[in-house]
């Protein structure tokens, strides 16, 4: 071989090395990319994103005056075990009317109630497990559940609990929002 064709060669080969190692830097998949993601895990993803962008927010003095600004009825949490304590009533520009409990656990809560069906949980944590009850849909990891979200008679309903919760502590705190569904 001369060394024209030596030279020939080595430039081949520094550029195939190079085209490969951008492609490993830019382009492969990552040992993170790998994991198989579930229909749950991709609408929570795809819901927090669109609602990541919630409009204006006002809050308001009482329930009676966040139902009138929302222009329909929000049903406030009564939950069937747990004490809870309305803190704040607050109302968003893309019409989800929220309320923020704190519970006689010290636990918080964040109760959303929205026209329409879809999650409407905004920015929650994604999920790994995820569990189905006639209509209430459970999210959480480990066993345990931080949030639920049903619909109802036009609505989407949805609680975020600061802290993970047994299934049945979690579907106890829909109360009667939830249980009335049942036929």
């Amino acid at each position: 071989m001369n060394s024209k064709e030596t030279t020939v060669t080595t430039l081949i080969v520094l550029a195939a090395i190079g085209v490969l190692a951008v492609y490993c830097i830019f382009f492969a998949p990552k040992p993170t990319d790998n994991k198989e993601v579930t229909e749950y895990e991709y609408e929570s993803a795809v819901v927090s994103e669109s609602h990541s962008e919630q409009g204006e927010k006002k809050e308001f003095g009482s329930l009676k005056e966040l139902s009138q600004k929302a222009g329909f009825t929000v049903k406030p949490l009564t939950p069937k075990s747990t004490a809870v304590t309305a803190s704040k009533f607050i109302l968003y520009g893309n019409g989800i009317a929220e309320i923020k409990y704190a519970c006689d656990t010290g636990n918080k809560l964040t109760y959303r109630q929205s026209k329409g069906s879809g999650d409407n949980t905004g920015s929650a944590p994604v999920y790994h497990d995820f569990k189905k009850l006639r209509t209430l849909l459970l999210k959480g990891s480990n066993g345990k559940y931080g949030v639920a979200v049903w619909e109802k008679d036009g609505f989407t309903y949805s609680i975020t609990s600061d802290e993970l919760l047994d299934e049945g502590e979690l579907v106890k705190l829909t109360g009667e929002n939830f249980d009335s569904d049942k036929k």
